[in-house]
Formats: C-alpha cells, sequence, structure tokens
C-alpha cells in the first residue's frame, strides 16, 4: 500500500477514535471490582479493541492510579492507587477487556519497580505476587534493600533466582549484624536467604556489593572495597577475580567487557581502563588505559567519569566523558585531571582490536549521559561536543571516524529506536521549540517530524520523555506518546514518522488541562496507559492502531 493509502487508513482510524473517546458514559465501569476472575497468568491474549480506536476500558478510582508494567505476556500489573497514609496498596490485573481487569484481592507494598522471577513478580520492597491473594506476601520480615529509593537496579536474574544485595540488621541486635551482602530468591519464603558473605560480621553497613550483571552461568559484580568478584547464586560458587572496581560493562561474545579501576590498598582508585573477562581470575585482562593520554588521543579519564558500552554487530563501542566539575568555596570550580573531551572508542575484545575512533569536538564543559541506542547499525546517543547553536547534540557512530557525526539537536528520546531502525526523539530549535523528530541515522533521513505545538512553543515541556512513550502495533512501527498541540493541553498522540501520520489520538480531558497520561505499556500489538478525564476520574485506556 502507498504511504497516501496508509495516511488516509491512519486518518480514519483516529476519527474513529475520537468518535469513541467522547462517548465515555457506555464504556464505563464500576470503579470497585469483584476479584478477578480471568487466570493470572496467560501465555496467549485475548483479540481486544477495533483497529484505529482509543478506547477507556473502565473506571479505575479516584486516586492517582499506577500501570507497572507486563505481568507476563498477556496481563497488566496495575493498582487503583491508595489513600496517601497507606504503606500498601490495592494489586489489579487486567487482559485489556473490561471484564478481565480486576483486583487480585491482596493489598502489597510495591515500592516503584518489579521483574518478573518466572511467573511471580518480585518487587522491590521484596514483596511477591502470583497473581492471586493467597500468592501475595511480603518474602522475609525485616529484609530490606540498599537502594533507598527501594529500586531493583542493582540485582541481577540467574535463570530463576534473583541475586540482590540486603541486610536484616537490627541497631538493638548488633552481635546478629552481617551487614549488607549477596542474597537470592526465587520468589518463596524457604527460597530466599543470604547467598555469600563476602565479608565476616557487621561490614558493611552501606555501599555493599554493586553492579550485578547476569553473565553466562553467573553473575558479576564489585564488593564495597572495589574487587571484582563472580558468584553462582551459592556460597561455594562465590569467589572474587580480581583487584577491580567494575563499572559499566557489556557482553561481547563469550566475553565481559567493562571498564574497570584497579585500586591502592585503602580502596582508591588509581587508574582506569577498558577490560575483558571470561569469569576467571586469568581470562581477565586489560584491553585499553583510558587513564593516561599518548601520542594518539589527548583525552584520559578518572575512575569517577562517564562511561556507557553499546555491542554493535561483533565489535563494543565505548563512550567515555569527562566527569561533572567539582565545586567547593574554598577552591571554586575545579575539573578532574583530562581535557573536557568526550570520545568514541571501538574493541573486538582484543588488545590489537581496541582503538580509538574519535575525540568529539569541544565547546562545553559537561557531565554527558549518553544513554546509547542501537539502531540501523549505528550507536546513537546524546553528547553536548558538536554545534554550540544546538546544545545537546544526538550522534551517531559506526565505529569509525568518517561515521561518527552529530545528527540532530538532541532534548530526549521518545521512545527510542523503532524496530525498523528509525530513532525517535525530541530536539529543540529556536524555530520550534521542543518537538518530535526522527532519523535512520542518516542526514538526508533526520528531521523534524511534525510541528505539533506550531511556532516557537514546545509540544513537550521535560527531557525526560522516553518513560512516556510506547510503540504501537504488530509491527511497533508508531510511537504513542504525550503532546502539547496549544488548543487541547497535554494528551495521547501517534506517529509513523511522518508529518500527515502524527495525529491527536483523542481530547481525554477536554480543554487546556492535561489528562496525565503516564507509563504506556505496549501489550498484544495494543498500547495501554493511564489518564484522568476530570479531576478523580481515572482509567484505563487502550489504543489499537490500524493495520
Amino acid at each position: 500500500m502507498g504511504a497516501q493509502g496508509m495516511d488516509k487508513r491512519l486518518m480514519a482510524g483516529v476519527a474513529a477514535a475520537l468518535t469513541m473517546s467522547c462517548g465515555r458514559g457506555s464504556l464505563d465501569h464500576p470503579q470497585q471490582p469483584g476479584v478477578l476472575t480471568i487466570p493470572p497468568f496467560a501465555d496467549s491474549c485475548p483479540s481486544v479493541g477495533t483497529p484505529g480506536t482509543l478506547t477507556r476500558v473502565r473506571a479505575i478510582g479516584d486516586n492517582t492510579p499506577r500501570l507497572q508494567g507486563l505481568f507476563g505476556p498477556c496481563r497488566l500489573l496495575m493498582s487503583p492507587g491508595a489513600e496517601a497514609t497507606s504503606l500498601t496498596i490495592p494489586l489489579w490485573l487486567s487482559d485489556g477487556t473490561p471484564e478481565g481487569t480486576g483486583s487480585v484481592g491482596a493489598d502489597l507494598n510495591w515500592g516503584i519497580d518489579f521483574r518478573m522471577v518466572g511467573r511471580t513478580g518480585l518487587f522491590s520492597t521484596l514483596w511477591r505476587t502470583d497473581g492471586t491473594a493467597a500468592g501475595s506476601f511480603a518474602l522475609a520480615d525485616g529484609l530490606h534493600l540498599d537502594n533507598p529509593a527501594n529500586s531493583l537496579a542493582n540485582t541481577a536474574l540467574l535463570q530463576d533466582v534473583l541475586l540482590f544485595i540486603a541486610s536484616t540488621d537490627r541497631y538493638d541486635d548488633p552481635a546478629a549484624a552481617h551487614g549488607y551482602e549477596l542474597w537470592r530468591t526465587d520468589g518463596t519464603k524457604n527460597g530466599t536467604s543470604m547467598a555469600a558473605e563476602l565479608i565476616a560480621g557487621p561490614e558493611p553497613m552501606s555501599n555493599g556489593p554493586f553492579g550485578l550483571v547476569t553473565f553466562g552461568d553467573a553473575v558479576l559484580f564489585s564488593d564495597h572495597s572495589g574487587d571484582l568478584w563472580r558468584s553462582d547464586g551459592t556460597a561455594a560458587g562465590t569467589r572474587r577475580i580480581a583487584p577491580l572496581r567494575k563499572s559499566s560493562s557489556a557482553i561481547l561474545g563469550d566475553a565481559l567487557l567493562f571498564i574497570g579501576a584497579e585500586h591502592d590498598a585503602a580502596g582508591a582508585a588509581t587508574t582506569v581502563g577498558l577490560w575483558r573477562t571470561d569469569g576467571s581470575e586469568a581470562g581477565t585482562t586489560l584491553l585499553q588505559d583510558l587513564g593516561a593520554p599518548n601520542a594518539e588521543h589527548a583525552s584520559f579519564y578518572v575512575a569517577t567519569d562517564n562511561f556507557a558500552l553499546a555491542p554493535l554487530g561483533d565489535r563494543m563501542i565505548v563512550l567515555a566523558s569527562p566527569g561533572q566539575a567539582n565545586v567547593s568555596p574554598e577552591s571554586g570550580t575545579t575539573f578532574p585531571p583530562g581535557p573536557p573531551i568526550d570520545a568514541v572508542w571501538i574493541s573486538d575484545g582484543s588488545v590489537t582490536g581496541t582503538r580509538l575512533v574519535a575525540e568529539l569536538p569541544e565547546y562545553e564543559r559537561a557531565n554527558t549521559i549518553f544513554l546509547p541506542v542501537v539502531a540501523n547499525g549505528f550507536v546513537f546517543f546524546a553528547s553536548s561536543s558538536g554545534r554550540a547553536d544546538l546544545g545537546a547534540n544526538l550522534w551517531r557512530t559506526d565505529g569509525t571516524p568518517a561515521g561518527t557525526i552529530a545528527v540532530a539537536p538532541y532534548s530526549g528520546y521518545v521512545g527510542g529506536a523503532a524496530p525498523d531502525g528509525r530513532v525517535f526523539f525530541a530536539a529543540t530549535t529556536p524555530e520550534t521549540g521542543t518537538e518530535l523528530w526522527v532519523s535512520d541515522g542518516t542526514p538526508e533521513n533526520t528531521h523534524l517530524v511534525k510541528d505539533i505545538h506550531p511556532g516557537p512553543a514546545s509540544a513537550f515541556y521535560n527531557a525526560g520523555i522516553s518513560t512516556v512513550a510506547a510503540f504501537a502495533g504488530g509491527d511497533r512501527r508508531r510511537v504513542v506518546f504525550p503532546a502539547d498541540d496549544g488548543a487541547h493541553g497535554t494528551e495521547p498522540w501517534v506517529s509513523d514518522g511522518t508529518d500527515a501520520g502524527t495525529v491527536l489520538l483523542g481530547d481525554i480531558r477536554p480543554g487546556r488541562s492535561p489528562s496525565a497520561i503516564t507509563n504506556p505499556v505496549a501489550m498484544n500489538g495494543a498500547v495501554y496507559f493511564m489518564a484522568v478525564t476530570a479531576p478523580g476520574d481515572w482509567g484505563l485506556w487502550r489504543y489499537v492502531p490500524a493495520p
């Protein structure tokens, strides 16, 4: 089908969506459903919705609800919210239909995220659920993570076991203290225990093991003193590998490449470099010293600088950036050692195959957070190096000097990489404000998609928009995101990367007030999100794209 035909079908679907979203009365259901009647887990999804429609699946409640994510391939895990004074919130599941959306019959302490271990959801508060009331409970009393934000970021999944860092210490019982150590759980109370005590006794009381990453049949991590360890989840299978503090890492073939810092007896980093390991002491070797300049490159770094690794085919792209300026009342503003230059390296996992690709042109000293995305044979990344008139830039590299270029201004990803190799992102210019852009990595196919909020005003008001976007359809080539066109407030939009194919899905909350779209989640070709039609009137919404 030609592009014009596709645009007409898309616009027709949007027209149907607008009609349906205005007729909410017939779509609403009681806010307090009975206990869920569908199975809590399913491997096949029901057929839901008419293509090209935006539908409110059901009303949810008057508190701010949460759409946490996928509970297996065909269920959404969510909650209608809770009173501000409550530590627990009700747990709901949905298969995307009104009759398949309801309460599990249990209240949980959720934290901020969860992970699936088999058919069990594990929350960052160390509660678990299998989608039933009886199977929803805390795994251990008094067990707490080392992350004060209650995040599962410092965890690793090893087959059907989750390894994490936790402590059971109490101030009134110091004799039983272990400090923060490596723990494991299979999602059951009996299967939750300390995997290994790296340091006997109450230390460390903070800053326990960190940087957990799954590598083959083991997990690699660094301890609080900076040494590299390996564990298979058992005490006997946990051992020290090397005196290296591991930070950014990624798997390349049969090796883990990582930024490693050697340290002195006190744990202070002495130098930093690119390392590789096969999980053994003998197989852990230095590929490239990044801590000293030489005849080939002026840039050099310290362990606290910013790094990112991204596999590109059979090579690893390594991104390095000087750290943030140090500011103190006594010394004013100072910078760590090294020139203020972001740099790109490439490695095939060998010493001879590791080399500098490019040092990016300098115009501003910045603490670069690269956020690499792999698409269309390139690694896309953000950097403040490049054209001064663009501010932050979206760069791409293919691992060659000529193939490392700034392609556009950059303000944040909008969903990131689509399966067809395009990257959706937000970019800011004086003429258009912050709007939706798209790129396949080539200059000729990098452009503004649509000036949604015409003129210098912006459709997006913050750079963290990658968390509120999802790709729709069986081909996942269209991105659903919230934007403000200046007339309707912030509402859901969909784009296929063309001006004509970028359209408002519906004015969920009439007028200029935003519908407060939260955490879109793609399931079975549709995109689901929470939104509010009026104060206290939240609902679960579904968009099914046209073919």
